[in-house]
């Protein structure tokens, strides 16, 4: 099994940002093609959720929703304003600036310890040596 750092969990999140923002904007760009831009955007969400799925494996899955959910919700922003001239109302920009503050303050707000980062690692590292003895014993019928 793949063991991450909480650095390589936090950079596959921006990885899985970065595959959400270019999908969402190809759809746009083959506007005319409907069939690739769909196409595009399956094969590069799924990618964004394979990362996504990886990163939860260091990063609490409301932190990592969080920021995937709005720093990719303002990295579409940021690129329809660079390359599709959006129109947005005072209320819109003002809940933009809302939505960046709230992610910073979640990510600031999460706690890591080094004794429950061990605890996870090693009560997952006893699910899986233990898998092979709870089939064996399920499959003889619980007999010892």
């Amino acid at each position: 099994m793949l063991k991450l750092t909480r650095l390589s969990a936090w950079l596959m999140l921006f990885g899985a940002i970065g595959l959400e923002i270019c999908g969402l904007s190809l759809l746009k760009v083959f506007e005319g093609n409907g069939t690739l831009g769909k196409a595009l955007l399956i094969v590069l969400m799924n990618l964004s959720y394979f990362l996504m799925s990886l990163t939860l494996r260091q990063i609490a899955v409301g932190v990592a929703y969080a920021t995937w959910e709005i720093v990719g919700g303002i990295g579409v922003l940021l690129v329809s304003f660079v390359f599709f001239d959006p129109i947005l109302s005072t209320q819109q920009y003002f809940g933009i600036v809302i939505g960046f503050a709230g992610i910073i303050c979640i990510i600031l707000g999460e706690e890591h310890s080094e004794a429950s980062e061990d605890i996870a690692s090693n009560h997952t590292a006893d699910k899986i040596q233990n898998a092979p003895k709870e089939a064996t014993k399920s499959a003889s019928g619980g007999a010892k």
